[in-house]
């Protein structure tokens, strides 16, 4: 009897504080997390399950929709060049990124390490000084330098003509061939390839930035 007491009461003061604002925005806030979860799971499925169907043997070269660690080693280790096409175009671009984000290169499941590139470049940092949806991005080389300038904006990705996020370098002497197109994988995590301008369809590689 008393801890049915003891319930009833909770519920009570649930229900009273569900009616004030802060309790509106609280469930809403639940409503919102709810949602957003549902929308990742959906999303990863799809292109799991898209992965799958063109590589039956895909083993891990999966994206996990609860754990971005996982899904950064499965992409980085577990994942050919032609799997993270699939994925890839499976993607969407969803939040422009921000501040400095870890990169890593991605040579294929064959390859356990990131290759002569991976041992001079270490990320990128973007940077919004006019606000809006475009901006300024640099490359961290040797944990030291910030090179290679570019652009960041909303753009279309030539391999499957849908919306992409473009790093234009063509302003960059030491660049100015090059462009890369971002999607995201998770809010803080992208997987992008790199091309030359001239073959943006043709990827030379593919690589992954993450933030905390």
């Amino acid at each position: 009897m008393k801890r049915y007491c003891v319930l009833l009461a909770g519920i009570i003061l649930l229900s009273q504080y569900s009616s004030t604002h802060d309790g509106t925005l609280l469930l809403k806030y639940r409503s919102d997390v709810d949602g957003v979860q549902s929308h990742n799971d959906a999303v990863a499925n799809l292109i799991n399950t898209a992965v799958a169907d063109h590589f039956p043997t895909s083993g891990s070269c999966r994206i996990d929709p609860n754990n971005k660690s996982i899904t950064v080693q499965n992409l980085r280790f577990h994942c050919s060049q032609k799997q993270l096409q699939r994925i890839f175009l499976n993607l969407t671009p969803r939040s422009l990124p921000s501040g400095s984000l870890r990169g890593y290169t991605i040579l294929g499941h064959e390859k356990h390490h990131d290759g002569l590139i991976g041992l001079v470049w270490h990320g990128k940092t973007f940077n919004y000084p006019n606000g809006g949806g475009r901006g300024v991005v640099t490359n961290n080389v040797v944990h030291v330098f910030e090179l290679l300038r570019a652009s960041i904006f909303p753009s279309i990705a030539p391999m499957d003509g849908r919306k992409a996020f473009e790093i234009d370098y063509r302003g960059d002497i030491l660049s100015f061939l090059m462009v890369d197109y971002l999607r995201n994988v998770h809010p803080n995590l992208y997987l992008g390839y790199f091309a030359f301008r001239a073959f943006n369809k043709v990827p030379i590689g593919y690589f992954l930035l993450e933030s905390d």
